[in-house]
């Protein structure tokens, strides 16, 4: 597997191409017709990639590996046993030290460094209840063996096996989403691997469980979508995870289920990948820079070799690696790099690779301007619709805003604190800048977390934000009082430049893109924001217990200088605030002549409700995806794609996937 063998590139391009035209000639229509034959599916074929694309897959690929073999692992080994969190067996160090062990392997199994670095691990292990096999670590330990176990020592090949025939079960371990699939999804391909050399030790049922799991995670995300969905920090993981059963598993049916949850994951980052960053809500994690490099020297324990930092995060680079777009850019013509530090690194090791249109989507190399919108499940993905979103694209921004239900009130848990409810994008010609809108009632990111207070409606390149601190006395006893502020925060990131002033508007332009934004109550100041660092960012604070912020965007060439688009805001848009404070309501006319209404209703949390051109937004029923260029409709079982040139259907309302290419008519 050897990914910078020619020949061995030679062989993937042409079995690429027979396997794509074998699926393209698959009768589906009959097979549909003729009943159950419609259930056995057609495999998954792989990727049509023509040999540019998989060149500079491969250079990526190769960029990757090697700059994360360059961190120092005794150094990484020293910092483990300085520091007191990693004492006595605990700590997570397997997921910073695996990624350094594998690479360096990768390009040579006789490094001293990485053996060196993996013996201390296996130390470590014989301290951990776990042996070492929990989340973070099982699924690098199974890339490790199972991609190079032909290579290794054999006490390295033999520790492996031992602890997981020993101590198998953690490898059921429940946890967050992501700590499912790297766990689950580890522990089926040993299953498989166990089960043929110790038959009679029950790894077939343990095989036949996980199975069931995964395939119900892909049934979840093809019926109703995904509960920790679209997170910048964790959908990197589960992609990784999922890498193992698409390379190593012997079924061929799980490799096929394997392969279209990856696609259903790549399928659904696509859709808000903007030039190398995530646009829009998010479940876990407010992504606002986009991948690079900058001419930072990194500090990170092992990077003393390396002389320019990173920045992006975990899914984004996964997404860089994938399909190679980012306005910062990654500088791969240099040595001392450093590339994100953990899961991409499974990615840039396998053999999956996103088709070719889920590409043309993610580099929105597609017909612009479009608005997509979509659905939510709940989590951890037993129930559809608990959420709406709405997005917008353009050639130089980018929207996206959430409608919730839920109260926001705590403060602890997996998914509230960290979800994202609105970002604005602009394109710069070397850098994506990301400004939100929020309360700040939950710690972290101010711009992050589903606050108690804030409602949002967005139309297209329009949106309103109502932020309205009532007194809630369930807010105080079940969330945290000390967080309550009355206030509204626009987060404008410091690079953008100061924004002019005028007539109560804040006006930025970033490259070709602008980005203009009124408080609702007439007042805003930038300041400070106590327990906060300012991450890059300034804060305009609105003060008051009722206020928020309309937005509008616009781009070149429709305005050519910022002062034409100031004067097109304050001409064309119409901001009534006649019901603002009698009725916490606001109604927008935007540049695009929709008319955008909103009314908070009253929270804790909540959604609004709220109108666009006169209609109500009825809340039920959204399709899990609904743009242009993808579509998933609530409970159908089946993604279709297309980039404006071939259309992707992927099919999994039987036992496996179906996958039908076609032409745009």
């Amino acid at each position: 597997m050897k990914i910078t063998a020619p020949w061995n590139l030679t062989l993937m391009i042409i079995g690429a191409i027979v396997l794509t035209a074998m699926a393209s000639c698959a009768p589906a229509g009959k097979a549909a017709a003729d009943g159950p034959a419609a259930d056995v599916g057609v495999a998954a074929p792989r990727p049509p990639l023509d040999q540019p694309d998989e060149a500079a897959f491969q250079r990526r690929a190769q960029f990757y590996i090697r700059q994360t073999a360059e961190r120092d692992g005794d150094e990484m080994v020293d910092w483990f046993n300085r520091t007191e969190f990693f004492q006595d067996g605990r700590g997570d160090p397997h997921k910073y030290a695996m990624p350094v062990v594998i690479a360096r392997l990768y390009m040579d199994p006789t490094d001293e460094v990485a053996l060196r670095l993996y013996r201390f691990l296996m130390e470590v292990d014989k301290l951990k209840s776990d042996r070492g096999l929990y989340h973070f670590s099982a699924f690098q330990r199974t890339r490790l063996f199972f991609q190079m176990k032909d290579d290794l020592p054999d006490d390295v090949v033999d520790s492996n096996i031992y602890d997981s025939r020993n101590y198998f079960h953690i490898m059921r371990s429940g946890g967050t989403e992501n700590h499912q699939f790297m766990s689950r999804c580890s522990g089926y391909v040993w299953a498989e691997y166990l089960d043929e050399r110790f038959p009679d030790e029950g790894f077939d049922e343990h095989k036949e469980w996980l199975a069931d799991w995964v395939t119900g995670r892909a049934e979840q995300f093809y019926t109703i979508g995904q509960g920790e969905y679209d997170s910048s920090t964790y959908i990197a993981f589960s992609a990784a995870s999922l890498s193992n059963i698409y390379d190593f598993a012997r079924d061929e049916t799980m490799r096929d289920t394997a392969r279209a949850t990856l696609d259903w994951l790549a399928a659904a980052y696509a859709r808000k990948c903007f030039h190398g960053i995530n646009i829009g809500p998010e479940a876990r994690g407010f992504s606002r820079e986009p991948v690079g490099t900058v001419n930072v020297k990194p500090t990170f324990p092992g990077t003393e070799p390396l002389l320019y930092s990173q920045t992006g995060t975990h899914t984004d680079w996964t997404a860089w690696l994938w399909w190679g777009n980012s306005a910062r850019g990654v500088w791969m013509d240099r040595k001392h790099v450093e590339v994100n530090r953990y899961p991409t690194l499974n990615v840039a090791l396998s053999d999956y690779r996103p088709h070719r249109v889920i590409r043309n989507i993610a580099t929105k190399n597609v017909p612009m301007p479009y608005e997509a919108r979509g659905s939510k499940s709940n989590y951890p993905g037993t129930e559809g619709n608990k959420d709406q979103e709405i997005l917008f694209f353009n050639d130089n921004y980018a929207m996206g805003t959430l409608y919730s239900p839920e109260r926001g009130v705590r403060t602890s848990g997996t998914i509230l604190p960290q979800t994202s409810m609105f970002k604005a994008a602009l394109l710069d010609d070397r850098d994506v800048m990301v400004f939100g809108a929020s309360n700040g009632y939950h710690g972290g990111f101010p711009l992050a977390g589903r606050s108690p207070f804030d409602q949002y409606h967005q139309a297209r390149d329009a949106a309103i934000n109502i932020c309205y601190v009532a007194d809630h006395e369930d807010v105080r006893r079940r969330g945290d009082a000390d967080r309550i502020s009355e206030r509204s925060i626009l987060g404008a990131p410091v690079a953008a430049g100061d924004p002019a002033r005028r007539d109560g508007w804040f006006f930025w332009q970033v490259g070709k893109a602008y980005l203009a934004a009124r408080p609702l109550n007439g007042e805003a100041e930038f300041g400070t924001l106590e327990d906060q660092r300012d991450n890059g960012y300034h804060w305009l604070i609105s003060p008051g217990k009722l206020t928020g912020w309309v937005v509008q965007l616009g781009q070149q060439p429709e305005y050519e200088t910022l002062e034409d688009f100031q004067s097109a805001v304050l001409e064309k848009c119409d901001l009534d605030l006649s019901e603002f404070e009698s009725g916490r309501t606001v109604s927008f006319t935007s540049l695009r002549g929709d008319e955008l209404k909103i009314r908070h209703t009253g929270g804790p949390g909540g959604r609004p409700d709220a109108w666009t051109n006169g209609e109500q937004l009825d809340y039920e029923d959204w399709p899990v995806f609904d743009s242009p260029y993808v579509r998933q409709d609530l409970h159908s079982g089946a993604l279709e794609l297309n980039d404006g040139v071939e259309k992707l259907t992927i099919d999994f309302s039987g036992s496996r996937p179906k996958y039908i290419e076609s032409q745009v008519e």
